[in-house]
């Protein structure tokens, strides 16, 4: 079974506690499944199903899984698709602001040259 999850699938969180984005993938071109979330645990980053809130026999609150793999295999292709997915984001979010800074500190240092050469003149 093929596992898609493109950059663009994944909404980055911030504030949200241990959950780090919410992800979307789709199964052969064919089914999506919204609601996944990134986790970062104690073991390390990794992709939570979608789940719902309930109460159980004993009146807890608990989680239930809506969607889950039956196998190792697909949950390992879950967890690689996303978690590749979510590297890629937080790569190109780190590219753009590099070059937000890169060109801000430019015209920065434009301006300041122009600044000095405008003080050369009146001394003059």
């Amino acid at each position: 079974m093929k596992v898609t999850c493109e950059s663009k699938n994944i909404r980055l969180l911030s504030g949200q506690n241990n959950r780090l984005a919410m992800a979307s993938i789709t199964l052969d071109n064919a089914f999506v499944v919204r609601g996944l979330s990134v986790m970062n645990g104690s073991k390390g980053v990794f992709v939570n199903m979608p789940s719902q809130k309930g109460v159980d026999a004993e009146g807890k609150t608990q989680y239930w899984d809506t969607a889950f793999p039956l196998s190792k295999e697909l949950r390992d292709s879950i967890n690689d698709a996303v978690i590749g997915a979510y590297q890629t984001k937080l790569s190109e979010l780190q590219q753009s602001a590099a070059k937000r800074d890169e060109t801000t500190s430019e015209q920065s240092a434009d301006g300041a040259e122009a600044e000095s050469e405008d003080d050369d003149m009146e001394m003059y």
